[in-house]
């Protein structure tokens, strides 16, 4: 693609380039003169012929005269009209011969070298004293045409202020056959400096011409011409004029800037546009702003107030889209030039993709009336930070907090309750349902808690003594109820003896998760102090 964009490209500059069309040349031939001093044989084939041989090696006869008679002689003979053609002459060559009926016989094949511009005299011998030299004139000048075109290959009728505008001549000549002028009257000329033009090309604005003086010919004509060949203080190669109408050029763009909406739903996008300058007393300034997409116009304003001290202006409340903007404007009633390319821009304001958030799990609180719930989230789209706002049972409980790792958090130390959460970022974008953009999106999570208190009731203690003095066969056990069990049913815990804090008892124990509630006993015991703690988040303990 990029190869054939680049294709296209060079295509279009050499069109522009040639427009002015192919190198055409234009030969004049005066005074053809030559003299039959004595009788001719008849029945020959006398003649005098004149050949124009071009610059491809090609030739053309331009002219023929068969000799029969005395008579036949030639007196300033002109060729008319005048031969134009898309090739170069560069030699004229004059062959021929005449037979007398007596005496030596002309006899003539010469070939001269052509020079663009000049008026060239030639004579060429006869070589006989019955018969003149033959003597003529002639001039190659190239055929001039000049049209101005702008980037597109429309034709262009105005010269801009600023703008350059470019005129294309034909194109092929040498580079001194190139020669350009302009005229406020099209009678009187003035010379155009030739930094402002390339050969066939000539690039130029009404300030290059005028300086800063250039506003006194505002609305009037001003004509161009291409020239090539002085003699004696006269042109011999001149194109028509063409008439270009002197108007003020409009601020330029120089620079933009676009800002993204906000929210993925919002119109807050801005395009600020920097120009070159303010405007001018008796300039009016209006913009249009039209969608790429859609064709539809977004907006006609005019701002010539804004531009009048300042040379920025910024577009507000532009949804997200594609954008073209074009300048139209006057000055003293007249319209200005707005065909640069600095006088529109194309933009696009952009827009985040949705917030959007779930809930990837939660932790219900493990002890009754504990707070050790937790809410994990995750969020994406948008921009930047994201936060989340929380409502329990109905009532305000977290104003807007900021997700603690990037786009994921936890929200922590919950009670049992009815959560709604909803979570939006930095440009306090709130996330919207999925299946209706004008809703926020809001979850609801259920935290939920033990129906009691994990406990051992004293009905579900049995403690049996050892049944002698020094025996271990005492033992107890106890039921466990409340609380968050783990998923089989049981229960963590441990027995220590003698202290809270003592040795660990890890044999002689036996449990049942099967038959509710939960037991626990400890056998083989001998006398002494036993205790148990039995744990979810919290513990309960018995001595």
């Amino acid at each position: 693609m990029k190869k054939i964009l680049f294709l296209l490209l060079l295509i279009k500059v050499a069109f522009l380039w040639g427009q002015g069309g192919p190198a055409e040349y234009k030969f004049e031939l005066y005074n053809l003169r030559f003299e039959i001093r004595e009788p001719v044989k008849n029945n020959t084939s006398s003649n005098v012929t004149l050949t124009l041989k071009y610059e491809d090696n090609s030739e053309e006869q331009i002219y023929y005269r068969s000799i029969t008679e005395e008579e036949h002689d030639e007196w300033d003979w002109n060729l008319n009209p005048s031969i134009i053609r898309s090739k170069k002459p560069v030699s004229i060559r004059v062959s021929g011969f005449v037979n007398f009926r007596s005496g030596t016989d002309a006899n003539y094949d010469v070939a001269n070298g052509l020079t663009t511009c000049p008026l060239q005299s030639f004579s060429v011998a006869s070589n006989s004293s019955r018969m003149s030299e033959i003597t003529f004139k002639t001039r190659v000048t190239p055929v001039h045409t000049l049209v101005s075109l702008t980037d597109t290959g429309s034709t262009n009728t105005f010269l801009p202020s600023d703008d350059k505008i470019n005129l294309y001549a034909r194109q092929g000549f040498a580079s001194n056959l190139y020669g350009y002028q302009y005229s406020v009257d099209n009678i009187n000329w003035t010379d155009i400096n030739p930094s402002f033009s390339t050969l066939n090309k000539l690039s130029v604005s009404a300030k290059d011409l005028f300086g800063t003086n250039y506003s006194q010919y505002v609305g009037q004509n001003i004509y161009f011409r291409v020239v090539s060949c002085l003699s004696s203080g006269v042109y011999q190669a001149v194109s028509p004029p063409v008439v270009l109408t002197l108007i003020q050029s409009a601020p330029h763009i120089l620079t933009s800037s676009v800002t993204p909406t906000k929210c993925f739903d919002t119109t807050d996008g801005t395009a600020t546009l920097n120009f070159d300058r303010t405007l001018l007393a008796g300039e009016t300034f209006k913009i249009s702003l039209i969608n790429t997409v859609t064709g539809a116009a977004v907006l006609n304003q005019d701002i010539t107030g804004d531009l009048q001290t300042s040379t920025s202006y910024t577009l507000q409340n532009l949804p997200a889209g594609s954008y073209k903007l074009d300048i139209l404007g006057t000055y003293n009633g007249n319209a200005t030039y707005t065909d640069n390319p600095t006088h529109t821009i194309n933009f696009e304001i952009t827009k985040p993709t949705p917030v959007t958030f779930s809930m990837t799990s939660q932790t219900n609180v493990y002890c009754f009336q504990g707070n050790d719930g937790v809410i994990n989230l995750t969020a994406g789209g948008g921009q930047n930070q994201y936060q989340y706002f929380v409502i329990k049972d109905g009532q305000p409980f977290l104003d807007w907090t900021n997700f603690n790792s990037g786009n994921a958090t936890a929200i922590q130390n919950l009670s049992a309750g009815i959560y709604k959460i909803k979570v939006r970022d930095s440009n306090l974008c709130i996330a919207k349902d999925p299946t209706n953009s004008s809703i926020e999106k809001e979850i609801t999570i259920t935290i939920t808690e033990p129906s009691a208190a994990i406990a051992i009731p004293q009905p579900e203690i049995e403690i049996v003594q050892p049944t002698g003095y020094g025996l271990s066969n005492g033992y107890i056990s106890v039921r466990v109820t409340g609380g968050t069990p783990k998923a089989d049913g049981s229960y963590n815990f441990e027995w220590r003896k003698d202290t809270p804090n003592g040795t660990i008892i890890s044999t002689g124990i036996m449990t049942d998760a099967i038959n509710n509630p939960y037991t626990i006993k400890l056998a083989n015991l001998p006398a002494g102090n036993y205790y148990l703690t039995v744990k979810t988040c919290c513990a309960f303990r018995i001595n």
